[in-house]
């Protein structure tokens, strides 16, 4: 479909924004907030208490969120690369190739 300024692709655009548009929220009350200025408040103090709090709680919904490296890898990156490694991985490559895409 693309990007193309199509009917089509305005249309979606439309009922996505709908779709993701933030329209109230349950506060700590128990009562619904609609009003746009108290919606950004209830975000902004939600991200605030999030991130400065102290405890281990904060980090569990982000403990998932980003792939870490284990014990082994660390070691690995961690050590001086030999020149023998480097030497390996020179003969690897191929005579006449065209570079991949990070530009090895």
């Amino acid at each position: 479909m693309g990007d193309r300024n199509t009917r089509y692709f305005h249309g979606t655009t439309v009922i996505r924004r709908r779709r993701n548009k933030v329209e109230r929220l349950l506060n700590d009350q128990a009562l619904w907030v609609m009003q746009q200025e108290e919606l950004e408040a209830m975000v902004t103090e939600y991200y605030k208490h999030l991130f400065l709090e102290s405890g281990d709680h904060n980090n569990l919904c982000l403990q998932n969120a980003f792939p870490s490296l284990g014990t082994a890898e660390l070691e690995v990156i961690g050590r001086p690369i030999s020149d023998e490694e480097i030497l390996q991985a020179i003969k690897r490559m191929g005579s006449f190739k065209a570079l991949g895409p990070d530009g090895l």
